[in-house]
């Protein structure tokens, strides 16, 4: 891809599996500089802890937010996260701003 913008893609997950971290790191592979971030939101939230393993494998660069909403519905302590981890108060408004500010956006 040639432009001069630099590529922004906000990649929405909300179940507990491994393809967001497939799918990160193809879109990392492929194109070259770009911004990735991986908004976990409903069930997904689970994987944002420090304890669990999904995230193991992101590749360096990737953005990963969680849903504050989503945390404390299922009892989830903000101490308990991986240190990567953003906490946004909102996952989907997180989605709306950032494609409101010309992000691409992918749905896993």
């Amino acid at each position: 891809m040639s432009s001069d913008r630099p590529v922004r893609v906000v990649v929405q997950h909300d179940t507990v599996d491994r393809d967001a971290v497939r799918a990160v790191t193809n879109l990392l592979r492929a194109l070259p500089g770009a911004r990735v971030r991986l908004v976990l939101h409903g069930p997904a939230v689970l994987a944002s802890r420090a304890d669990i393993t999904e995230l193991d494998d992101l590749p360096p660069g990737a953005e990963v937010v969680a849903c504050r909403t989503a945390l404390t519905g299922r009892g989830i302590d903000p101490s308990d996260l991986r240190p990567e981890v953003e906490l946004v108060p909102s996952g989907v408004a997180e989605v709306v701003q950032l494609q409101h500010d010309g992000w691409s956006y992918l749905r896993l």
